[in-house]
């Protein structure tokens, strides 16, 4: 009886899905050529319930018939078809989303290439570099350097960068990895000549401001004016960086100003900031843009706290690599 329960146990449905049906998710991966795509799961369960489903239309189906024989063949022609039918749509749906991703990745390079731009002013140290970009992305663009990251950990970073500009579909993302590759030294160089701008259509424009306006809950119009005082506030702050003042003092100086839009944020920023430590600061900027509801607006924060994370200073962090702190004279700091 021990014996039965224990057989019992290990002949879970989902152990027998995987078992019938895994095979299908390495042909999908090895027709790609992909390492990274995690569909197992999401094959074994569409085999499985195109199966289960063809059954309950092929026996429904067979019932209605007038003979024995006539309701094998119409059954089984219609478990045939309509297990054909579902597999097709379930592999059209996983095509789409892989086309969607790789648009959105496209989409999202420029801001992940300007980040790169201003925290290689503090580092050339690639996994560094692909943190910041995780830290200050999210959806396909942060998947995709998480994974970079962690393949750079176990393979080193330019065995990874040049297997995923070989592999990746997206063909900003691989842009990037290429101009990631080679050595330390022309890093700056490579990245400030990088182009990763991709037009986008005005249906395209349409769905996603539909999106972020359902998923925040503010009119596009609030999204702008947000978006607008951020950058205003942090042109003001990198004046006072500039002028020698330090970054709380900067910062307690840019939230006098008249930001009805950003007001809450400024606040809660201006305390973090007042804060001693670069910790406490960086956390400052992260809660701040977590607080933002405009996407733009919470990228330029997080880009900061990313900046001043990988040890560059508050003057870079805040107003980016301008024309008087060149690639050059940023190497050469380094380099002291």
């Amino acid at each position: 009886m021990d014996s039965v329960r224990a057989l019992a146990r290990q002949a879970r449905p989902k152990r027998v899905a995987h078992a019938l049906f895994s095979r299908h998710a390495s042909d999908w991966r090895r027709a790609r050529s992909s390492r990274t795509e995690r569909v197992d799961g999401y094959v074994v369960r569409l085999y499985t319930w195109a199966w289960l489903a063809a059954l309950a239309v092929g026996t429904a189906t067979a019932a209605t018939r007038p003979t024995v024989r006539s309701g094998l063949l119409v059954g089984l022609a219609t478990v045939v078809g309509v297990r054909l039918l579902l597999v097709r749509v379930g592999f059209a749906r996983l095509r789409f989303a892989r086309w969607r991703r790789d648009r959105r990745l496209d989409h999202a390079m420029p801001h992940a290439a300007a980040t790169l731009r201003r925290c290689v002013a503090g580092t050339t140290d690639r996994e560094r570099l692909f943190g910041a970009v995780v830290r200050t992305s999210d959806g396909p663009t942060a998947q995709a350097f998480a994974s970079l990251r962690d393949r750079a950990t176990l393979e080193g970073a330019g065995s990874a960068l040049e297997s995923t500009a070989r592999t990746t579909r997206s063909s900003a993302f691989a842009d990037c990895c290429r101009a990631l590759c080679g050595p330390e030294e022309t890093l700056p160089a490579r990245l400030d000549a990088l182009d990763t701008t991709r037009e986008r259509g005005e249906i395209e424009k349409f769905a996603e401001g539909v999106a972020t306006t359902l998923r925040t809950r503010t009119r596009p119009r609030t999204r702008r004016r947000q978006t607008a005082e951020c950058e205003r506030f942090l042109d003001a702050v990198a004046a006072d960086l500039r002028a020698g003042a330090t970054l709380a003092a900067s910062v307690e100086h840019a939230a006098d100003g008249e930001y009805d839009a950003f007001a809450p944020e400024l606040d809660r920023l201006a305390g973090g900031v007042a804060v001693d430590g670069p910790r406490a600061t960086r956390h400052a900027f992260e809660q701040s843009a977590d607080a933002v509801d405009a996407p733009a607006a919470r990228r330029h924060l997080r880009r900061v706290a990313a900046a001043l994370a990988c040890d560059c200073s508050p003057e870079v962090a805040v107003g980016g690599v301008t024309d008087a702190i060149t690639p050059t004279s940023v190497e050469k700091r380094q380099r002291s």
